[in-house]
């Protein structure tokens, strides 16, 4: 492994049993949950109300069960030791056939492989930091995507510095683990097959261009989106990093600290779409995503939830604002009115009690939820005149991250 990815291993790395240590690093523990700094109960409402889950989901106990399967094989930081679960050992056999005695190895040398990225960029340390649900799917895709062309090289022949057919083999390790997870909500299962479906293609990119080199320069300057991931060339021709969405106006107004603040991006926006509309529509619309904001906020034994989503143009935004009309409907078996010679705002629910308000304005499109209409449409108001969006910006162009002195996260 150390030969193939042209990294030798800086301390010694043992095979530690599966089940959890009670001894094990607390950094290492945000990675088993995506969601371990927030509520899930918070959560799981503001997803249902979005429609990114079905209403009768337990999230806790789906989550619990998306949480093994991403962690089937894993390098353990706290004890120096990979772990590889039995369940990981059938999908390395399933994939490969009972025969394959390289292709049963497979979850040994990708932990191993995360064993490297670990003692040479830090990278668990990295994401356990990391708050953004789509920033920290991106980065995923940056270590699956490494791990998995490591992976097809020691299937081609031993010591080989060369990938043997690595998009059929990512391709059928993502379908075996996508019908591992078919028993997930649609949210959590593209969730756990997108690092290593998207990943691998994006990484790639950069073994293509500057070989192992140019893996390593991923590290230093990764991609902030999981746009950037499904569109390589907005991360390696001409970048576009995602627009951040300031609802000034909204921060300003509520009383309480958000409970959840959070990006989804534009891969969950596809699997939000591929409820209402078949899966190439819902990533055709998607493609028009720039940036978004999701918060929500306590207001009585209820929550106010703002989704405020950017696109790149008007036309864009009026295609989602649309589509997301007939998907809240459908979702909620609701019917949206619109305002009198207003075909940019529509409201549904009581006007004296919650109700759901979709407005397009320019690029953006706005739902606010959980608030009577009295008090939504003044809230929307100032949402929009108090509204700014920039563009992330851009740490280490991908040229010069290739010095050796970048590689280290510890000597930026």
């Amino acid at each position: 492994i150390a030969l193939i990815r042209d990294l030798p291993f800086k301390r010694e790395v043992s095979l530690a049993n599966a089940s959890p240590s009670p001894t094990a690093s607390s950094a290492d523990r945000p990675l088993i949950e995506d969601y371990a700094a927030q509520s899930l109960s918070h959560l799981s409402r503001v997803y249902k109300r979005l429609g990114l889950l079905p209403e009768p989901t337990d999230f806790a106990r789906a989550l619990a069960d998306y949480s093994r399967l991403q962690r089937l094989y894993y390098y353990d930081l706290g004890r120096q030791a990979v772990v590889i679960a039995p369940d990981a050992t059938k999908l390395a056999r399933a994939v490969g056939g009972e025969t394959n005695g390289r292709m049963a190895q497979m979850p040994g040398v990708l932990s191993l492989t995360r064993a490297l990225q670990e003692q040479y960029f830090h990278w668990q340390e990295k994401l356990a930091v990391i708050s953004l649900e789509d920033r920290k799917l991106a980065f995923r895709a940056v270590a699956a995507g490494d791990s998995l062309l490591v992976a097809s090289a020691y299937l081609g022949e031993p010591r080989s510095t060369k990938t043997r057919d690595p998009a059929r083999i990512m391709e059928r390790w993502a379908t075996v683990l996508e019908k591992m997870s078919a028993h997930l909500p649609d949210l959590l299962r593209q969730k756990l097959i997108f690092p290593y479906r998207e990943g691998s293609q994006f990484v790639q990119w950069a073994h293509a261009a500057k070989g192992w080199e140019g893996v390593n320069a991923l590290y230093a300057d990764p991609p902030l989106s999981s746009s950037q991931v499904i569109h390589p060339e907005k991360y390696y021709t001409k970048r576009e990093n995602p627009v951040r969405i300031i609802p000034w106006g909204l921060t300003r107004q509520m009383k309480e600290t958000a409970v959840v603040d959070q990006t989804l991006g534009e891969h969950l926006i596809q699997v939000l779409l591929t409820s209402s509309v078949p899966r190439q529509q819902a990533a055709e619309i998607a493609a028009g995503f720039t940036g978004d904001q999701l918060s929500a906020y306590p207001h009585g034994e209820d929550l106010v939830t703002a989704w405020i989503t950017g696109w790149k143009n008007e036309k864009e935004a009026q295609v989602f604002y649309r589509a997301y009309r007939a998907l809240l409907e459908r979702h909620h078996r609701l019917r949206f009115v619109g305002s009198a010679g207003r075909g940019d705002r529509l409201q549904a629910g009581r006007s004296d009690g919650p109700s759901m308000l979709l407005q397009t304005r320019g690029t953006f499109v706005l739902l606010l939820d959980g608030l009577a209409a009295a008090q939504a449409l003044p809230l929307a108001d100032e949402i929009w005149t108090n509204l700014d969006a920039e563009t992330e910006s851009i740490v280490i162009p991908f040229e010069s991250a290739k010095r050796a002195a970048q590689l280290s996260w510890t000597s930026r």
